[in-house]
């Protein structure tokens, strides 16, 4: 899930480019013009998105995992953190986040 180019085409084009930093081509599902719907979308399990992390820290997704990624040359010049809903291992969205999570997580800088 994607903010829509047109609402905020520098964040759009920075979260996009962190998505083929890890060698993937995201396939974008829905896209939003708002946080919060875009949230709700993740929330719903229509998919997962990179969001800056102000945004995460300001709005909550029950159930959701939000994983804040480490700085980058590949990633986007402002901090963000990656919001997803629990995949089914094996599944292609699983597979997706476990990509972004040991590419980009705090954890393996």
């Amino acid at each position: 899930i994607m903010i829509a180019r047109e609402q905020a085409p520098l964040v759009h084009d920075g979260l996009l480019g962190a998505f083929r930093a890890t060698g993937t081509e995201p396939q974008i599902a829905q896209q939003g013009h708002q946080w919060t719907s875009i949230l709700a979308m993740v929330a719903l399990g229509l998919g997962s998105t990179l969001v800056p992390k102000l945004v995460a820290k300001r709005i909550t997704v029950d159930g959701a995992v939000i994983l804040p990624l480490a700085d980058g040359t590949e990633l986007p010049p402002w901090p963000i953190a990656l919001a997803h809903m629990p995949q089914p291992t094996g599944s292609r969205a699983s597979d997706a986040i476990k990509l972004a999570i040991q590419r980009f997580s705090q954890n393996n800088g």
